[in-house]
């Protein structure tokens, strides 16, 4: 989707869409609606375009007017972007025949886990997407390695996400008083084990929460997520967890770094390589927090360093999840959060600008040679 609809892809379409804009002088996003009603509208200089959908299962939109808008908006492009995986893309422009701009897919993950139809949609689908692409972009160089619908390409271009460190930046002046205040716990004693993101299958919260029960009282969990949490709350319910579980649905991006700022580390325990790259994780260290994240051949292990600015596990590992948050927060000396907020720059948004700014230097060359 696309701002002000929050996630690590809507903040790197917009992202990216802008930086269209500042290159070529003008930029055009295709996106769904969450209702049966079509928006136009201008953000940030970006024309925006929201299809009215329908939603399939938790995530997935689909909309009757996309291909007519796409074909009505490629005639005046030089250049699409498409994010994948997103479905109306993939199985529209399979089977197009018409001549489009030139065309970049930017590969944010692998679709996995779902069964017998994820695998006959990746082979006769995705494979089929891939290869019409003039250009493919992946997030991180393991991902390249460990996805098997890019090992399949050519060639892959690597361009990492990235954060804007001025706003994500320690704060004083953040959220602490307020949860611990919220948990009805001690200041001094409370622990606070944070997780921000999507309630997604692969997101690893069951497992976060089974590796929290285990632990003592005073390790509480702060969920920010803006969907539905009812079945995560139940789950919570059974494991003796409701006292020490709180979440804030309604976070803005503005505030996001209070809630960064106050945890003592950020936990990612994705268990498979739908998580291709996790930007909530740089987003913790760019704030000089640690994290931990699990080895899943994607961007998850590139990013943080094990030993250094967290822990990289295994996923699934409960008691290696269990023995880690302890780890990270009873010993916080050796995770300085200098050292932490220094790798996080390496992934900042002007190395993410320079990275597309060259590939929009490429596409041009392209264009002009064809």
């Amino acid at each position: 989707m696309y701002p002000p609809e929050m996630g690590g892809v809507e903040v790197v379409a917009r992202e990216l869409a802008e930086l269209g804009l500042r290159y070529y002088g003008r930029s055009e996003v295709i996106t769904f609606n969450h209702t049966k009603s079509t928006v136009d509208e201008m953000i940030n200089g970006v024309r925006v375009m929201r299809l009215e959908s329908f939603v399939l299962g938790r995530s997935i939109r689909l909309s009757l007017a996309y291909k007519k808008k796409l074909l009505e908006r490629s005639a005046e492009a030089s250049m699409i972007i498409y994010h994948f995986p997103s479905f109306t893309p993939e199985l529209f422009l399979s089977h197009l025949k018409h001549k489009n701009p030139l065309r970049i897919c930017l590969y944010h993950a692998d679709i996995t886990g779902r069964g017998l139809i994820g695998r006959l949609y990746n082979a006769l689908v995705v494979s089929r997407f891939l290869r019409r692409m003039d250009m493919v972009v992946a997030t991180s160089p393991n991902i390249t390695k460990s996805s098997s619908a890019l090992r399949q390409m050519k060639h892959v271009e690597v361009i990492p996400l990235g954060v804007d460190p001025d706003h994500f930046r320690y704060l004083e002046n953040n959220m602490r008083a307020q949860l611990v205040e919220a948990l009805e716990r001690r200041s001094g004693d409370t622990r606070i084990v944070l997780f921000v993101g999507r309630i997604a299958r692969y997101k690893g919260i069951r497992e976060l929460i089974d590796a929290m029960s285990g632990l003592p009282e005073n390790y509480c969990l702060v969920m920010v997520s803006g969907d539905n949490t009812d079945d995560i709350e139940e789950y919570a319910a059974s494991k003796n967890m409701s006292g020490r579980l709180l979440i804030h649905r309604k976070v803005s991006y503005d505030d996001l770094p209070k809630y960064y700022s106050a945890a003592d580390v950020l936990c990612m325990p994705s268990t498979d390589n739908g998580e291709a790259f996790g930007l909530v994780a740089i987003e913790a260290m760019s704030c000089g927090v640690p994290v931990i994240t699990t080895e899943l051949g994607t961007g998850t292990s590139y990013h943080n360093i094990d030993g250094v600015t967290g822990r990289v596990i295994e996923p699934k590992n409960i008691r290696q999840l269990s023995e880690s948050i302890v780890d990270i927060c009873e010993n916080k000396e050796k995770y300085p959060s200098e050292a932490i907020r220094n790798r996080a720059l390496d992934f900042s948004l002007d190395c993410f600008y320079a990275g597309w700014e060259r590939i929009f230097r490429m596409a041009d060359n392209m264009a002009d040679n064809p």
